[in-house]
């Protein structure tokens, strides 16, 4: 192992006895091993990872016996009164929860903030056993309590709740619905990143032109969870350092016992490098061109935004919170670094603080 490597994860390691370091190692390469070797051979294992490991599935809406799932709060659920209690069930890193984040704390909403264990899910399996994604929300209020498992899903409801208004803006480049499971050049700009020829088939194409009925702002939230989304994946995971510095908040967390933490450490880091891969084929962005896709894209929503402040106009609509959680995902990463200094973002993001 190279004198580099070496001191550099040992500086993530607290002074811990030599044999407690080995046998956190041990379990952490060995997890690796296995996910490799089920990458390659178990195709729906290879399929799950491909969904990120924090990504949802909003047609996976089994409802468990403890607590109700709903896509609408109840109308007796205030949010504006503060007697309704919100739990949000997360990962630190995970695009789709900063999204739910962000419309909360826009709205100066109190929540308790709760950190999931990526292997175990012990923190929701008491309310949710069938699901194993997130991000989680728990409403409770008047001694009921439901959740909310998709993330547009959760921040149309709390700014519907909020009252939250705003129009994005028309234009000759606005962004056109796309097929649910494909990027699109007219979602992105750039050329490197095009659907997979299985989209173009009867189905797909009956789904697009249903989607052409969207409104803006829901074009643009769709643009966020499936175009923006996707690129960022394929960014912060590009390579060791990169994938490394997404799990580094595992090694303070306080919750998860150390051997636990550096198997989801190790394993994370090489197995989402595996997806970012895998993304990348998967929409056609050439290997050395990720950044410049991403830059493409931002910028693309940036010019789209014309004089205005926010996609909603004067004032952010709930398409904003999508983009603005997705992009908040990033923060502390290089990849953050690297879109401050390279695309027009800046203004946008520090006006939506």
């Amino acid at each position: 192992m190279p004198r580099a490597f070496r001191s550099s994860w040992r500086s993530r390691i607290p002074n811990l006895t030599d044999d407690q370091k080995t046998m956190a190692m041990a379990a952490g390469f060995a997890v690796v091993a296995f996910s490799m070797w089920k990458w390659q051979h178990d195709k729906p294992f290879a399929r799950a990872y491909e969904n990120t490991h924090c990504e949802e599935n909003s047609a996976d809406k089994a409802t468990p016996d403890v607590v109700a799932v709903v896509d609408k709060l109840p109308e007796d659920f205030d949010l504006r009164s503060g007697a309704v209690k919100i739990s949000l069930y997360q990962y630190e890193s995970c695009p789709f929860c900063r999204k739910v984040r962000g419309v909360l704390d826009y709205h100066r909403l109190p929540y308790k903030l709760v950190e999931v264990h990526p292997l175990t899910k012990a923190e929701t399996k008491s309310f949710a056993p069938d699901y194993k994604k997130v991000p989680l929300v728990t409403f409770e209020c008047n001694g009921r309590m439901v959740q909310m498992r998709n993330s547009s899903d959760i921040v149309a409801a709390v700014a519907g709740a909020m009252g939250t208004v705003g129009q994005p803006s028309e234009g000759k480049d606005v962004v056109k619905a796309p097929i649910p499971t494909a990027l699109t050049k007219s979602m992105t700009g750039p050329e490197a990143v095009v659907p997979a020829k299985k989209e173009s088939t009867a189905e797909g194409e009956e789904r697009a032109s249903g989607d052409a009925n969207l409104s803006v702002e829901e074009q643009w939230v769709r643009w966020a969870d499936q175009c923006l989304v996707q690129l960022i994946v394929i960014n912060i995971y590009r390579n060791l350092r990169e994938s490394m510095e997404t799990f580094d908040y595992l090694l303070t967390h306080k919750e998860f016992g150390y051997v636990s933490k550096m198997a989801v450490y190790w394993s994370g880091t090489f197995v989402m490098m595996m997806v970012s891969g895998a993304r990348r084929k998967k929409y056609h962005v050439p290997k050395g061109e990720e950044r410049q896709a991403l830059y493409e894209a931002v910028d693309m929503m940036v010019d789209q935004m014309g004089e205005n402040s926010f996609l909603g106009g004067k004032s952010p609509c709930k398409a904003d919170f999508n983009v603005y959680g997705v992009l908040k995902s990033v923060e502390g990463f290089t990849t953050e670094r690297l879109l401050w200094e390279n695309t027009k973002i800046k203004g946008w993001l520090s006006g939506s603080e």
